[in-house]
């Protein structure tokens, strides 16, 4: 701040000038005019073919350096792959998450991965753990298993989560949202290992040397090292795992606890926790444990965060009282979760929360078609770009279109329509460049179809629902003695078990 302070009193005339430039380009940006979305949904398959051109076909990811886990584009890959049978957009994902899962983004010891990595080839990270980052990346690896059954991905969710867990959560269940870099001052001191210290903690605990080298071969741990000459940060070099790798594992597990871990920004976020509920519901479909984890989170989230009222607050640092008003990201990713909790319950008081936040969202956010990113008194509207995590004004339209359906409501199909149409422009110039606001318009495009029966029917059919590939699925608990399934215009399949509408769902 002191420097702050220097550089506007030495430089008041050129900061306030660029500072004027820089307002001056926002109103810019949002007074594009609004114009009706009439793209045809060929953008889809358009969007896979620009994001192949600059796909790292060697290294995988997409682009060349630093390299960021975009689980957004990932998603979006996924259904377009579900909807179309893209199987170009199904292999960069797959690829994508197989590269990351084996690199030095994730922690080969500990679990969970990083926030980016600093090179081309995933190999060297920069050591933060972001809560947001782990917290989108579990439900792909969720999706990655449900598509190819690989044992590896649902390995990946339990050590993601059981890491996360361990030094994030709070007893009540919230979570913190970041660990640094650096500990004991040296970035990564945490996490990497000298090849000596290693290989004679293994030989120690009985490995033979033999089998001590295989296993540090197959983490790249090496005399030369792969971090700053001496030092070496685990990566996996193979696909099969070599003998005993598990308990060594421990050992070097074993090694860190002699070590500082760095530091944890104790701050509780409410978007942030929301993405990580969010991500304990997806990952209860590989353990139920998960769920009670999840239930009992988003309780805590809501008893902290939200008001008398019902609105939210942003933030606040644990053991405190918060004060500060939400955003539009609160909301969005509260709304969010809760949608994701009735899918995955059915019970209603998740819905009821949803529709509540929505309302409230409306009121404080929403200005004909634009959306602010807080209730300040400052004009700054919500963009498209999903930066490091997926972009809250595209969440919003997603949660849009969940409610309208839930709920029959046309009013909130139309806010939904009306905020892609102000965004219409952007989407058809560079449809890859906004891979969730694509998303959102594909599914507007397509339609999101309700599965809608009694609650023992739709528990009973859960895994069968699982099975349909249309991707943009919704369950709904209505009082019916067999099953319905509607679009927002009409209800077009009946029938009194799952299987005699399912047919008809993948026609549609």
């Amino acid at each position: 701040m002191p420097k702050i302070g220097t550089l506007y009193r030495n430089n008041r005339e050129k900061i306030e000038r660029k500072a004027n430039a820089i307002e001056a380009l926002m109103k810019r940006v949002h007074n594009i005019p609004s114009k009706p979305i009439d793209v045809n949904l060929t953008i889809a398959d358009q969007a896979v073919e620009l994001m192949a051109e600059y796909y790292d076909n060697i290294y995988k990811g997409f682009g060349n350096r630093p390299k960021f886990p975009e689980s957004s584009r990932l998603r979006l890959l996924f259904d377009i792959y579900a909807l179309n049978g893209n199987r170009k957009a199904k292999q960069m994902a797959l690829e994508t998450l197989d590269a990351m899962q084996r690199s030095g983004l994730y922690d080969q010891i500990d679990g969970a991965f990083f926030r980016y990595c600093v090179d081309r080839t995933w190999k060297m990270p920069h050591f933060e753990k972001m809560l947001y980052t782990n917290a989108e990346l579990i439900p792909l690896y969720v999706k990655a298993y449900k598509l190819t059954k690989k044992e590896r991905y649902r390995e990946v969710v339990k050590e993601t989560v059981s890491e996360i867990n361990r030094r994030f959560r709070t007893s009540e269940g919230l979570y913190f949202s970041a660990s640094d870099a650096d500990s004991d001052h040296q970035e990564g001191g945490y996490f990497i290992y000298r090849y000596d210290e290693a290989f004679s903690a293994l030989v120690n605990s009985g490995f033979s040397k033999e089998d001590a080298n295989q296993i540090l071969k197959f983490l790249d741990i090496s005399e030369d090292g792969n971090f700053d000459t001496e030092f070496a940060h685990p990566r996996r070099v193979d696909e099969v795992e070599p003998k005993g790798f598990k308990k060594a594992k421990k050992i070097l597990k074993e090694l860190r606890t002699k070590r500082t871990y760095p530091f944890i920004d104790k701050k509780i976020i409410t978007a942030w926790n929301a993405m990580m509920i969010k991500a304990l519901f997806k990952a209860s479909f590989l353990d139920e444990k998960y769920l009670n984890s999840a239930k009992n989170s988003y309780i805590s989230l809501k008893k902290l965060m939200q008001k008398d009222d019902g609105t939210l607050y942003h933030q606040v640092l644990y053991g405190n009282k918060p004060v500060q008003e939400g955003l539009l990201e609160d909301y969005s990713f509260m709304i969010d979760v809760a949608l994701t909790a009735y899918q995955t319950t059915l019970d209603e008081n998740y819905l009821q929360d949803a529709n509540r936040w929505m309302k409230l969202a409306l009121k404080i956010f929403y200005r004909d078609g634009r959306w602010l990113l807080g209730s300040d008194g400052f004009e700054s509207y919500a963009d498209l770009q999903d930066n490091y995590y997926t972009s809250a004004l595209s969440v919003m339209i997603n949660n849009l279109l969940d409610l309208a359906l839930l709920e029959s409501s046309l009013s909130y199909e139309s806010i939904a329509k009306k905020t892609l149409d102000a965004n219409a422009l952007l989407l058809e110039k560079e449809p890859d460049a906004y891979p969730e606001s694509l998303r959102a318009y594909i599914r507007f495009k397509r339609g999101v179809i309700g599965i809608k029966s009694n609650y023992k029917m739709l528990q009973d059919s859960a895994e069968k629902i699982e099975t349909i590939h249309y991707p943009f699925l919704l369950k709904k608990v209505e009082k019916l003695d067999g099953f319905i399934a509607c679009d927002m215009r009409a209800c077009f399949a009946f029938g009194k078990d799952f299987e005699s509408i399912k047919n008809k769902i993948e026609k549609h």
